[in-house]
């Protein structure tokens, strides 16, 4: 995507507002939110500057289905599990695994959280650094180029999509691949001076439990989040339930939502 033109050069023009005014109303869901995605790219293009809930972004329409979804909520999308995180995270830390373009890493440095955005992909962090330099608060968010699971280097394979990525060991051949490198959490919350963290998203398309169990086992229990966001759609993925693990040593789930599960430390 090119970043070269100033924040700006791509907002909504007036001709868009039929398609806004759906959005606005709330009807962009199934086949007309598809329809309102296909015909914006094909009258005015994928790349789309805008301003949601105070925060600026540059979108691209093509290839990030967090993009689309920011473009088409009316409302701002996964409220609930924002809500429970600025509640968890008020003048604290939060720590955003799989940061992808920076929609929850923003929307709680936004509010006065210390954000640590954690994000290997290096397309899709071209457009987080992009999005939080866009942004007055930029300085509240530290980004940390890599994934997060066994120390080492991985591939990180695409399928297209810039939140589908997935790390894969290096015997992955996929044409689409790149190298990354990845640390553990516990490892990377010590260099950074961590000691506190009250909320805490993981999205990592089914590593969730490689990413977690070993943090648990390992790091102090004044070092657990308060508040957790956990993908669950992708469980199918895991080798242990983490969910159950978080639950068994000490987390209550909140509530559920189609993609998520939020649980706090009790």
């Amino acid at each position: 995507m090119d970043n070269t033109p100033d924040w700006g050069h791509y907002a909504p023009p007036s001709s868009s507002w039929p398609l806004r005014a759906l959005i606005t109303i709330g009807l962009a869901h199934g086949v007309i939110k598809k329809e309102i995605e296909r015909t914006w790219r094909a009258r005015f293009g994928p790349i789309v500057d805008i301003t949601c809930s105070g925060i600026r972004y540059r979108l691209n329409l093509l290839d990030n289905v967090t993009d689309r979804r920011i473009l088409t909520s009316h409302e701002r999308y996964d409220r609930p599990e924002i809500d429970a995180l600025k509640a968890a995270c008020s003048n604290g830390t939060f720590i955003d695994l799989g940061a992808n373009i920076g929609f929850y890493s923003l929307s709680l440095a936004a509010d006065g959280a210390k954000v640590i955005a954690v994000e290997p992909n290096p397309k899709t962090l071209a457009r987080l650094r992009y999005n939080t330099a866009l942004n007055e608060f930029a300085p509240n968010i530290t980004i940390i180029p890599m994934g997060i699971g066994e120390a080492g280097e991985f591939q990180l394979v695409s399928s297209g999509d810039l939140g589908s990525a997935n790390i894969r060991p290096n015997s992955s051949g996929h044409s689409e691949s790149v190298t990354v490198t990845t640390r553990p959490l516990l490892d990377i919350l010590t260099e950074q001076g961590i000691d506190k963290v009250n909320g805490l998203k993981i999205d990592i398309e089914g590593m969730e439990d490689r990413a977690l169990l070993p943090f648990f086992k390992s790091a102090p229990r004044s070092l657990w989040p308060n508040c957790i966001v956990i993908e669950h759609c992708t469980r199918d993925h895991w080798d242990y339930d983490i969910i159950s693990h978080m639950l068994s040593s000490g987390y209550k789930l909140t509530f559920k939502t189609r993609a998520n599960s939020v649980l706090h430390l009790d």
